[in-house]
C-alpha cells in the first residue's frame, strides 16, 4: 500500500486550461488525463489525500468523477468544493477534520495537509512538511515547482506541479532535497 498526495485537479472545469495554461486540447481531454494518469500510479489498495478543489460542479459530476478513481481517498475540501460538499455523507469517501469549514487541516507526524498554503505551521522547524493545494504552483517566490522554505518546507502538491499526476511522499521528499 502506498499514500498519494494530490490537489487542485478541478475536474469539468473548462477555464483552468486557459487560467492555468494546461496543455490540454478541451476539458474532456484534461478530465480523460487527469483520471488516466492518477489510475496509472494509484491502485484500490492505496491510500490517497486529495486536499480540494476536485470539480466545481454539482454532487452528480463529483460522484461521476470520484466513481473513476482508484484507492481509498480522503478529502480535504478546497474552495472550490461547495457545490457538491453539502451532501458528502452519502458518499463513502473519508473526509477528516471540520469539513463545515473549508479549510480543514489535518495533521500526521511527518506533514500537516490542508487546501491552501500556510504561512506557519507548528513543528515546521523540526522538518513537518506543509502539503497544500490551491495556489497553482505560484505562491511568493515559487513558480511550478511547488517548493518553498520559510523555515520549513511548504509543498503545493497539485496537479499543475506534479505533471498533473499524484506523488508519493517518496517524490516530494526529493524535491525537497533537489532544491
Amino acid at each position: 500500500m502506498t499514500t498519494y498526495y494530490i490537489a487542485d485537479p478541478h475536474l469539468g472545469h473548462t477555464n483552468i486550461i486557459k487560467y492555468c495554461h494546461r496543455p490540454f486540447n478541451n476539458v474532456e481531454h484534461m478530465n480523460r488525463d487527469l483520471i488516466a494518469n492518477w489510475n496509472s500510479v494509484v491502485t484500490d489498495d492505496d491510500s490517497v489525500y486529495l486536499l480540494g478543489d476536485i470539480t466545481l460542479s454539482g454532487w452528480q459530476r463529483f460522484v461521476y468523477y470520484m466513481n473513476q478513481l482508484n484507492g481509498n481517498i480522503r478529502i480535504i475540501p478546497g474552495n472550490q468544493d461547495r457545490r457538491w460538499l453539502k451532501r458528502w455523507k452519502n458518499y463513502p469517501f473519508d473526509m477528516p477534520g471540520h469539513v463545515e469549514v473549508l479549510d480543514s487541516i489535518v495533521a500526521t507526524k511527518e506533514v500537516i495537509m490542508c487546501h491552501y498554503p500556510l504561512l506557519t505551521w507548528s513543528r515546521s522547524h523540526y522538518g513537518v512538511i506543509n502539503l497544500h493545494g490551491h495556489s497553482h504552483g505560484v505562491i511568493g517566490n515559487v513558480t511550478r515547482s511547488g517548493l518553498e522554505a520559510d523555515g520549513g518546507y511548504r509543498v503545493d502538491v497539485g496537479v499543475d506541479c506534479w505533471n498533473y499526476y499524484p506523488v508519493t511522499m517518496d517524490q516530494i521528499k526529493r524535491r525537497i532535497s533537489d532544491g
